[in-house]
Order: C-alpha cells, then structure tokens, then sequence
C-alpha cells in the first residue's frame, strides 16, 4: 500500500511567554506566525490472517515512512526554522468488517521507544463503489515527536479525512 498524506498547519498569536526556538529568541507579548508542516510518504506491508471472502479481515505488517518536516516561527523581525527529513519505521495494524457494499475499518501505524514516538490511527466508514475502489470517510488521529539533544516536540492532531482506495 502506498499513501501520500500531506499536512501543514499555520498560525498567529501573541506568545504569552518567552520562546527559544532554535538560536532565536521570541519575547512575550510578540505576534508570532507559525508554519507545521509535517508531510509522510509511506510504503506498507500488509499480511491479512483472515481469507479475503470473510466479512471481517484483520492483518498486521510494516511500514516504512518518508518524513518531510519543517517548523518555522517567524515575527516582525525574526525568523527561525527548522527542517527534518527522515526515514521511520513503522509497526502496522489493520481490522475491516465489510457489509454488502459498506466497510467499516480501522488501521494503525506506529511505535514508541527510544527518544520518541509516531501514531497514526484511522478509523472509518466506506463504500464500494466499484470491482477496484472504495471511497472512505472517518477520522484520523497523528501523534509524535521527538525528545532529542536537538530538539523537543511532540504534536497531537485529529481531523475528518476523505480518501480513495484503489486494489490492483
């Protein structure tokens, strides 16, 4: 399985406190602009333990993420970013229980240890909509970061997310 699953988040306040972001320094009271981008490519593995007739399918595998992230605050004067790209390997969990045309799914990639984590949790309602693709709407949970020399962040976003999923 292959999945592109851009993201980017921006936004403004006016810091209530301090900020060392990199070699910069954001004082209290500034408007801060701030840029999330955290784009993933992935390549998954999937092993399905149930036969491809059952309603109900359940599988595990691996998945290896391309991470492509940057964060960057910036204000009147100042700017500072900073930008990751890495490879991540992923543990992979999926269950599916189809009625007639309609499937219900949940499928996760993620894992934990060392100086930080990764979750990506999908769970959602399809239709088929022909003999190769379903359309799918649900909810999407990402979770992560790193705890590191370098750099200390950890991020938690949910979302509603529309896909298409198309079997060769």
């Amino acid at each position: 399985m292959l999945l592109y699953a851009p993201l980017t988040v921006n936004y403004q306040s006016d810091i209530p406190f301090d900020i060392r972001f990199m070699d910069t320094d954001f004082e209290a009271g500034q408007r801060v602009d701030g840029l999330y981008r955290f784009n993933s490519y992935r390549l998954t593995y999937r092993r399905l333990f149930s036969d491809s007739g059952d309603k109900l399918q359940y599988g595990a595998g691996f998945t290896a993420k391309i991470r492509d992230a940057r964060v960057r605050l910036s204000s009147d004067q100042l700017t500072d970013t900073k930008d990751d790209f890495g490879f991540v390997p992923l543990l992979h969990l999926f269950v599916s229980y189809r009625q007639g045309p309609w499937l219900g799914t949940f499928e996760a990639d993620g894992l934990a240890g060392g100086p930080g984590r990764a979750f990506d949790v999908y769970t959602g309602i399809g239709r088929k909509i022909s003999e190769n693709m379903t359309i799918q709407a649900g909810y999407r949970l990402l979770e992560g970061g790193a705890d590191v020399e370098e750099v200390y962040n950890f991020t938690l976003i949910h979302f509603a997310a529309v896909g298409i999923y198309l079997e060769f």
